[in-house]
Parts: C-alpha cells; structure tokens; sequence
C-alpha cells in the first residue's frame, strides 16, 4: 500500500523520516536511564534471567529447570551472552567461563554484581525489541488510519508511553513480550489486508514467540482468528491457512520451550505456579483488576485514553472492520488479565499499542475527515490538542526516568551503613533493602521482617533491622486488608530503636537497633 500524504503525493523518504525522528525519541528516552542501578541490583527479577543464561553457557544444560516463565528469552540472553565472551576472550578480557561472574543476590531486590556488562546486554535486547514495536505500531498506525499521520501518532503514544519505556530498560521477558504481540497483530492485519499464505505463516510464528516468551499473552491468537474472518466471513472455516497458522504458533512455542515435552513434569508444575499466584493474591497488587487496569491507564496515559475509547465507540458504529481487529484484541486481552484477582502494570504492556492505534484512528479522523468533508476541528485546535494528549505520558516518562538515575534512600542509607556501623554487626534485611557488604557485615535476609515478632529478633541476638519502602509500604497502602500485617510491622517499630531513617529521591529506608536480651 502507498502512502499519500494530504497533498496526494506519494513519499517513501517522508514515511522514513517520520518513522526516523519516532524512534529516535522512542531510543533517547529509553537509553536514559538504561544503566539504573549499577552496579547495585535493584530489580529483584533481573538476576533470574542472568544467573539462568550463565548457567546454560557454563553447564551446556539447555533444559531450565524452571518454566515459571517459558524459555525463549533465556535463550536469547545465553546466546547474547556466548558473543560477549567470545569478543572478551579475543581481546584477552576473559579467559574461561567462570570469568563470567554471577551477581551477589542477598535477597529479592538487593543484590550487585561486578559484571554490569551482563544487565546492559539484557537491558539492550528489551531496548531493541522496544524499538520493534514503535516502528510496528507506527506501520500499523499508517495502514489502520490511511494516512501517515495515524503512524506519526500512534507511533509516538508507543514511543512516549511511560509503562513501556520502564519495562524496555529491564531485562525481563515483559518488553519483549509487548514486541512479539504487536508483531502477531501486525501478521494479523496483513491477513485482514490481504492474506497470503506469508501473512499466515508470520502470524503463526509471531504468536509462537510471543507465548514462548510469556504464557499470559495465550489470547493473541483472536487477531488472528479474527482477521481470517473479518476478511472470508464464514467461508473462512474452509481455509487451511488459517490451521496452518494456529498449528504453527504451537510448533513454535515448543521449539523455543522444548523442554515442554523433553521435561514435561517439571513444565507442568512450574507454568501452573504464575497461574496460581495470579489467581490467589499478592500483597498491594490484588482485587478490583478491570478497575485498577483503567485507572491506571488512564493515570498513564490520560486523555490517549479518551480518545481511545472515542475512537473505538466510532469504529465499531461506522462497522470498520480494522477497528473491529483492534478493538476486539484490546477487550479481549483486557478481560483475560482482569480475570485474575493480581494486576501487575508489565502483564498490561500488550495493550499500550492498541490504545495508540484506536487513538490515532480517532485524532486522524478529526483533523482529516474522509470524503472531502470539511475537518471537524482547525488546524491550531488539532495542534494543541495533540500537544496536550501527549504531554501528560512524556511528562510522567521523564519524570519516572529522573527518579530513577537519581540517588535515592537506598544509596544514601548504604553509606551510612558503610560510615557508621560497626563491622561484624548481625543486620537484618527485608527485600529492596539497600546492598550491604557481606564481607563486612553478617547479614540474615527474610522476604519481609515481619514474619516474626519482636521477641525472636531480641533472642537471635541480632543488632540492627533494615526496613525498605517497597515492601513495608505496600501494606499500609491498604490498610483495611494488610491490618494483621501492619500490626506485626508496628509491633516491630515499637520495641526497637529508630536509628535512622533516609527518605532521598522519595524512597524510605529505616534502620532500626534491636536490644540485646539481658
């Protein structure tokens, strides 16, 4: 399909460039900010996928032994990381695999690693496929509106969108997730536009990595159904392709995932445990999932969200049957994840291109009614229109990445610690709790501190307990449901001594001196 720009003229160069200067921005805001952390461990997921991909290259065992999450990107990461250090040993920086160095985790979210290398590649990877997706979503967003402003649009709302440029930055599956299900309605539309068999085929693989990346993205395969009969109509039951599509989705999953069937036992008991979690319960991410999604989203993104919603009230009225596809995937997706009583903004990342492909549909369609008909509002109107819908998500990308690459309660706590803390000190730590020096200190980690009382603490004879914003907080962020727990924090905060507490870059850390028994 060409693309004709409001003057009839056809233009390649103008479609590059736009999509040039869309990833450039989608790049600079996420690059910032890239090597957060480092070379503390901050993520307390991140140091799975890295010490899960050395072990595969140091073992030669492929088999995961874990299927929490599929393997596709421990694969990815492995091979990655097979490159590094074959550059390093003919540079001469490494000279067997061992020099390939684990990170030190103490607990979830505290951790540090000597090798900062093996979190930049990981990070690289998610920032590359994030890329991928502005520019799908930008091609969508061209063909869906007709028009290059749709592209323009939809692929800056990917490019600006604050929950993916987070989750681009970390090596986690979720990022290159969102790429594999843009990529699989990206195949889709193709099938709606014109369905060759290539267009089936794409579709089927794109799913296949998407679901090898994680299981929860399992409803992308509506699109697909759903442009096979959009396009054939009931007919569409006839047509092989459209099985050879879903046959090979589920080939592909298993080619990155073979340990599926080759560890079939260990596979079935670990990909049920995500589902499990989901569906019972995790502290400060449970209960009311639809509405914590759109009120998320519409924290997010705001007015995009709007206009959203506008544009898919119109397609669907108007029977277009490109927002049909898009529309249909968003709900369907939506209420899939809503299902479970955990709602986690990263499980929602799918739907950040589908809200900026409905939006863009919408926006074009007032600045560039169809059938010559006089556009619904000016030109300065539709300017500043535009100015402020997509304000609100780039304010809240910087101001995230600020945050971020700033000192916080944690840096400033961990030297304190360092300054003023006697070595050889017996210090609690709960998860997200600033990295101390194992070799200083001793240390004892719990995933939270309040699992015991106070009483047990003193009788252990342990000297100092380190609390941390993003596990305590958590709980008295809903007190109504947390209140045992906060009871048994409280009763903590009580008994012991406050000795410090560090609030920088708005994350609390307090460290508190328990008594010794007499």
């Amino acid at each position: 399909m060409k693309t004709t720009t409001s003057t009839g003229i056809s233009s390649r160069g103008i479609v590059a460039g736009c999509l040039a200067g869309v990833l450039l921005l989608a790049f600079a805001l996420r690059l910032w900010g890239l090597d957060f952390g480092l070379p503390y461990v901050v993520h307390p997921d991140e140091s799975v996928w890295v010490n899960g991909a050395l072990k595969m290259i140091k073992t030669g065992d492929l088999n995961p032994h874990d299927f929490i999450y599929p393997s596709l990107l421990y694969y990815i990461d492995a091979l990655a990381y097979l490159v590094y250090y074959g550059i390093g040993r003919l540079s001469g920086v490494f000279h067997s695999l061992t020099d390939l160095v684990e990170p030190i985790i103490l607990i979830g979210g505290t951790g540090r690693t000597s090798l900062p290398a093996l979190f930049l590649i990981g990070r690289g990877i998610s920032l590359i496929l994030g890329l991928g997706t502005v520019a799908l979503t930008f091609d969508l967003g061209r063909r869906y509106t007709r028009h290059i402003l749709g592209g323009v649009l939809a692929g800056l709302w990917v490019a600006i969108a604050p929950t993916l440029i987070t989750h681009d930055r970390y090596m986690i599956p979720d990022g290159p997730m969102a790429f594999f299900t843009t990529l699989t309605l990206w195949a889709s539309w193709r099938i709606l536009e014109r369905g060759q068999t290539r267009d089936y085929v794409l579709a089927g693989i794109a799913l296949g990595l998407a679901v090898g990346t994680k299981y929860n993205v399992v409803p992308f395969v509506l699109p697909i159904i759903l442009a096979h009969f959009l396009r054939l109509g009931w007919q569409g039951v006839k047509e092989w392709r459209i099985y050879v599509a879903l046959a090979l989705s589920g080939v592909v999953f298993f080619v990155t995932t073979p340990y599926a069937v080759l560890d079939f036992s260990t596979f079935l008991n670990d990909s049920f445990v995500d589902v499990r979690h989901y569906a019972s319960g995790h502290a400060g991410n449970t209960g009311a999932s639809l509405a914590w999604y759109v009120n998320y989203f519409w924290q997010a993104e705001g007015p995009i969200l709007v206009l959203a919603a506008a544009g898919m009230a119109w397609g669907v009225y108007t029977r277009s049957k490109g927002t049909i596809l898009v529309a249909a995937t968003m709900l369907g997706y939506l209420f899939f994840i809503s299902a479970f009583a955990v709602h986690a903004e990263r499980t929602a990342l799918p739907l950040v291109p589908l809200i900026a492909l409905l939006a863009a549909g919408w926006a074009v369609s007032l600045v560039i009614p169809a059938s010559g008909a006089p556009p619904r509002v000016g030109v300065d109107a539709a300017v500043a229109l535009l100015v402020v819908v997509s304000l609100l998500p780039l304010t809240s990308a910087v101001s995230e990445t600020i945050r971020l690459t700033i000192p916080d309660g944690r840096d400033t706590a961990r030297e304190w610690i360092e300054r003023n803390l006697p070595s050889g000190a017996h210090i609690v730590i709960e998860s997200y709790s600033p990295w101390i020096d194992p070799e200083r200190f001793a240390i004892t980690s719990f995933y939270r501190a309040n699992g015991e009382p106070p009483e047990w603490y003193i009788a252990q004879g342990f000297d100092y307990l380190v609390v941390s914003q993003q596990m305590f907080h958590r709980f008295y962020e809903d007190p109504a449901q947390f209140a045992d727990e906060i009871a048994r924090y409280e009763a903590l905060f009580r008994a012991f001594e406050l000795v410090k507490t560090f609030t920088d870059g708005g994350y609390e850390v307090r460290i508190y001196r328990i008594p010794h028994a007499m």
